[in-house]
């Protein structure tokens, strides 16, 4: 999220200076805006914490142990990836992971995206708040 707050938030801060002239109204307009997005943003990390520890806590084995599996299955990806070329079979390598459906890939990307991206904005907003 914070990437757009960092797009639109000064074209919409422009959009301010011409409505209100007062440099002060506009400082306190900014930081309003700036403390709710914040607030928006924690509760969101939130949200997402109560389901990642309601998962991590579940009876359901397959559930409790879901995120980790997805983890290391992609760092161990990566890493053969990285490795292929050393022991001569790179090309092989590309040309598999070529074959497979976009669908796929999408599902991955989106899944492994997802949680990296709300581990590392749950990790920042704890950060934050210190």
């Amino acid at each position: 999220m914070w990437d757009i707050v960092k797009i639109f938030l000064p074209q919409i801060m422009d959009i301010v200076k011409t409505v209100v002239p007062d440099p002060g109204k506009q400082l306190e307009i900014q930081q309003e805006m700036t403390a709710k997005l914040l607030a928006q943003e924690a509760a969101v990390m939130d949200s997402m914490k109560a389901v990642m520890t309601a998962d991590s806590t579940s009876q359901n084995r397959f559930v409790s142990t879901a995120r980790p599996a997805v983890v290391y299955w992609s760092m161990a990806m990566v890493t053969f990836i990285m490795c292929a070329g050393i022991f001569g079979v790179g090309e092989a390598t590309i040309s598999a992971l070529q074959q497979v459906p976009e669908g796929l890939w999408t599902l991955i990307t989106v899944g492994v995206g997802a949680f990296s991206v709300t581990r590392g904005l749950e990790k920042s907003v704890r950060e934050w708040k210190r």
